[in-house]
């Protein structure tokens, strides 16, 4: 999810710090502060609920879950347009599609103690912010016609976080990103080339405003059995789920 950045502090407070160093934050909370948190959080004007996945795994199998969408980005000149005769006009740009989204990438693994899931994890973002304001321009031969052409600038930002942690059966892992600028556009982002030679359609200026949100991934862990259900209910817990487990000290979790 994105979170404005006035909203993050109070999720900081529900719970227990792992880890605080560097640019990202790790927090372990109870699966009661979990559903506080995430409903004070949705309460707040501009949060915005990014994925909801779910999945089921076996100890130690890496997974991974995609709420992500194939973008078409223009990215380039065609080289054949650059001399005579040219190419049409629906030759002109090369294009990429582009995976843009969230991914989230987890291994598990259930420790010996039968409790204790041993979590590497990676939560990331790819963003396609539009196209820069061309630097650079070409002369190129479209339907016969010489004609000037600006060189597309895609911009995209790429967020990523990461941690090994170690949660009780039941608790929530919460990975929080620094605060970035998150261009709102007045118009959709996809871009559109427009009738050539105007070309103008595809780095038409857009009315933007910049708000600063923090990226918050929270992954609740559970222990299930072979058809889904929980293998341990609250009452059999061995633990206070207010305290977390011992931390690795390394990034290599061992089966």
């Amino acid at each position: 999810m994105e979170v404005p950045e006035s909203d993050v502090e109070s999720v900081w407070k529900a719970g227990v710090a792992v880890d605080t160093k560097g640019t990202n934050k790790v927090e372990i909370i109870t699966a009661t502060n979990e559903t506080i948190q995430l409903r004070k959080l949705e309460s707040h004007s501009g949060f915005e609920n990014l994925a909801e996945p779910e999945a089921i795994t076996t100890s130690g199998r890496q997974t991974m879950m995609r709420a992500t969408v194939l973008q078409t980005i223009v990215t380039g000149i065609n080289p054949l347009a650059l001399k005579s005769p040219g190419v049409s006009s629906n030759e002109l740009f090369l294009t990429e599609r582009v995976e843009c989204g969230p991914t989230f990438d987890v291994a598990p693994y259930v420790l010996a103690d039968g409790y204790t899931i041993n979590l590497k994890a990676i939560a990331s973002v790819i963003e396609f912010l539009g196209y820069a304001k061309p630097t650079n321009s070409v002369t190129a031969f479209v339907d016969g016609q010489k004609q000037t052409v600006p060189v597309p600038l895609p911009k995209f930002r790429v967020r990523e976080m990461s941690t090994p942690a170690n949660l009780f059966d039941g608790q929530t892992l919460i990975l929080s990103g620094p605060a970035t600028s998150v261009i709102q556009t007045t118009k959709d982002k996809v871009p559109f080339l427009g009738d050539l030679p105007l070309v103008g359609g595809l780095f038409r200026s857009q009315t933007e405003t910049s708000v600063r949100k923090n990226l918050i991934v929270l992954v609740t862990v559970t222990i299930v059995d072979p058809a889904g259900n929980r293998v341990h209910s609250n009452d059999e817990l061995p633990f206070n789920p207010a305290t977390i487990p011992p931390q690795p000290k390394n990034s290599t979790p061992s089966p």
